[in-house]
């Protein structure tokens, strides 16, 4: 028997689904295209700092250590190659789904630099699935740059990419209420 799958793991998925949706349609051209008017980032550099928020936080979980968010792969061949982040979303699916109740209620230490002046980082803690929360959440935001560098290229994305849970269950009492 199959366990249910937490909330918040299915959050997850469903970023991780319409990240997957949009990347399948595009070509590695698209994926890397940087628009300096709207930002110096390519759909593939969000997708690689998406993941890596993931990587960092596998890493916390799996080793019951330090969950550090400030270790980046800028460089990298996800950054230029869709296939490679759609691999390691595949791989992120079944990581996501394999995740006991233990495992989500695991308190972790977290670090991260806080300031734009000088290197400062803090270390807080914080549970797997506070940590879940915010990387769905961060995940969102980033889909929602995605989706604006897909406009800038005229590509057609998906109504709701990027849309944050809140705004959908707003934006679905609206829909009920005009009904």
């Amino acid at each position: 028997m199959q366990q249910a799958i937490h909330p918040v793991v299915g959050g997850n998925l469903q970023a991780i689904a319409q990240l997957e949706e949009l990347l399948e349609a595009l070509s590695k051209q698209q994926y890397c295209y940087q628009d300096s008017g709207v930002t110096h980032s390519s759909i593939g550099a969000h997708t690689r700092h998406i993941l890596d928020i993931y990587q960092a936080l596998i890493c916390g979980i799996e080793k019951f250590d330090l969950v550090d968010y400030d270790l980046r792969r800028r460089g990298a061949p996800i950054e230029t190659d869709p296939e490679v982040a759609l691999g390691e979303l595949s791989s992120l699916k079944v990581w996501l789904q394999g995740l006991s109740e233990a495992q989500l209620a695991q308190s972790l230490s977290v670090k991260s630099e806080v300031s734009l002046c000088d290197q400062t980082s803090v270390e807080v803690v914080s549970s797997a699935l506070r940590e879940l929360i915010f990387a769905s959440s961060h995940f969102v935001h980033h889909l929602a740059i995605i989706a604006i560098l897909a406009k800038s290229q005229r590509l057609q994305t998906p109504s709701a990419l990027g849309v944050a849970p809140a705004t959908a269950s707003f934006l679905r009492s609206e829909s009920s209420m005009a009904e």
